[in-house]
């Protein structure tokens, strides 16, 4: 098989992959979505081990009828903003991180911007 590109997008709903070939036509691709919790008004919280099982899940699906040793070059993009403590071991320390749309932070931003000087 020829050079291929794995392609990632973790976005809010889930994670697509998709395998290219070198002149850029999709081989194949496969979205895995996973949950995102609520657990008040404007909480929007993740799992970030749901992102793992989704990426290994999806790459397996993807690379089901592929080489995975013609893989040459990841392409990543993820939802911005997100944060996911780690204790020294690498270990996820909580089980929900927050995502791009939780508001919990809002009045703390509110507060900095009133003292902030933006042109200084």
């Amino acid at each position: 098989m020829p050079d291929t590109i794995l392609a990632y997008d973790l976005g809010t709903g889930g994670n697509k992959v998709s395998l290219y070939d070198a002149a850029g036509r999709c081989l194949n691709s496969v979205f895995v979505p996973y949950e995102t919790r609520y657990p008040q008004a404007g909480w929007h919280e993740q799992q970030p081990e749901a992102w793992w099982d989704s990426v290994v899940g999806s790459t397996r699906q993807v690379l089901g009828r592929a080489d995975p040793a013609s893989v040459r070059c990841l392409a990543i993009s993820g939802h911005s903003l997100g944060c996911v403590p780690l204790d020294a071991g690498g270990r996820v320390l909580r089980d929900a991180a927050l995502i791009w749309s939780d508001k919990r932070a809002a009045a703390q931003a509110a507060r900095f911007f009133e003292k902030a000087d933006p042109p200084r």
